[in-house]
């Protein structure tokens, strides 16, 4: 996952305050509970020493009304500084462990918009019939379309064949050639919004032949998986039950086997001897690899991380274990270990990997695989 969007909200040390809140409004009581859980969470938050300018730009965020079309179970996720939001997403989930829950502390809590993130990766949903298809790119099952387009192919021989079917193979070769044609033009669409949005996955459903022209002709970056759904989707009315269910199904296993490649990518290079110093696998060699900026591709832990302190400085690449070496002059800052890391990595171009399934294999909470090995300088020569 690139985090390099956060580097301005994790780059200055300041005291902000994080929250998650259930904002679903789901009953005819639901603005009150949403209310309710605010208050006790900013109760809480409060009495933790929260600045009463930042509880305050929360009171506004959260009695702010949704947008049209946006309900369902929502999670609302604030970071505030100095009492202005600094971050603010809305998580088409249910509760989950963490939700009502804030803090106060040099660096926001972005665990919880990460792991969202992780499991929300962008799909193609398709509704495809003989005279195109619907188009829209999901993050969410419940949550609106982030983009959407409707292909309206051509219908000529469509229409002589539904209202007077003529005899000869001409005819029947000229509905064939208009069904694939739709079919192409729509699967040229679904691979430009695939690419524009960086979706990971293709869902088609819709007439059978229509779902096979249109996979057939699809055109797509490697990696993107295609599944089919049986039965008619497009026409008004249809049930969208199958749709809704894969797509929630298929964010869980890409969101698992994204974890699974990393660690098999970490675990390639760490256990084998003649790779292993292009890797670490502890707290202080991976603190000592974010300073020079040598890694790659970070994988954390953040549960097992969260108790443990690191030190930070000013600059976002300001990053020392306690007691370690420091690399810049002046003040050091201890913050949550896994914040610091994740900060580090932000301001070095480093991928991040949250694991959680497999988090046995990193016994310390962390593992990187690194740009160059330990014993190189940048581009392969020996270390000075």
């Amino acid at each position: 996952m690139d985090v390099t969007s956060l580097t301005e909200v994790l780059g200055d040390l300041a005291p902000t305050t994080t929250t998650l809140l259930d904002v679903s409004v789901t009953s005819a009581t639901g603005v009150q509970e949403r209310d309710l859980r605010w208050r006790d969470l900013r109760r809480s938050l409060e009495d933790d020493g929260a600045p009463a300018a930042d509880l305050e730009a929360v009171d506004a965020a959260v009695v702010e009304p949704l947008e049209d079309g946006v309900g369902g179970d929502l999670q609302r996720f604030l970071a505030v500084r100095g009492g202005t939001v600094v971050l603010d997403q809305l998580l088409h989930q249910a509760s989950v462990d963490g939700t009502n829950a804030g803090s106060t502390g040099l660096l926001p809590d972005v665990v919880p918009l990460l792991r969202y993130d992780t499991r929300h990766a962008n799909v193609v949903v398709v509704r495809a019939d003989r005279e195109g298809a619907d188009v829209e790119v999901l993050s969410a099952a419940s949550a609106p379309p982030e983009d959407t387009e409707t292909v309206r192919g051509s219908t000529l021989y469509l229409q002589m064949t539904r209202k007077a079917p003529m005899g000869g193979s001409g005819y029947e070769e000229s509905t064939r050639n208009t069904w694939r044609g739709n079919a192409e033009e729509a699967a040229d669409v679904v691979g430009s919004m695939v690419r524009e949005h960086s979706a990971a996955a293709v869902i088609v459903a819709g007439l059978p032949r229509a779902r096979t022209l249109l996979v057939d002709a699809l055109s797509l970056p490697e990696g993107v998986e295609v599944t089919e759904v049986e039965g008619e989707a497009r026409a008004e009315g249809s049930s969208q039950v199958a749709i809704e269910t894969t797509v929630l199904s298929g964010m869980d296993e890409l969101a698992a086997r994204t974890e699974d490649e990393a660690v098999n990518r970490w675990r390639s290079v760490h256990e084998d001897p003649e790779t292993t110093t292009r890797s670490t696998g502890d707290v202080g060699s991976t603190v000592s690899a974010l300073q020079q900026g040598q890694v790659e591709e970070l994988l954390l832990d953040a549960a097992s991380l969260r108790s443990r302190t690191l030190l930070v400085g000013p600059a976002g690449t300001d990053i020392a274990a306690p007691g370690g070496v420091q690399t810049w002059e002046g003040e050091a800052s201890e913050v949550p270990a896994d914040l610091a890391l994740l900060r580090a990595a932000a301001h070095t171009g480093a991928d991040v990997v949250l694991v959680e399934v497999e988090s046995a294999v990193l016994p310390e909470g962390v593992g990187a695989r690194l740009r160059w090995a330990t014993d190189a300088a940048p581009g392969g020569g020996p270390a000075s």
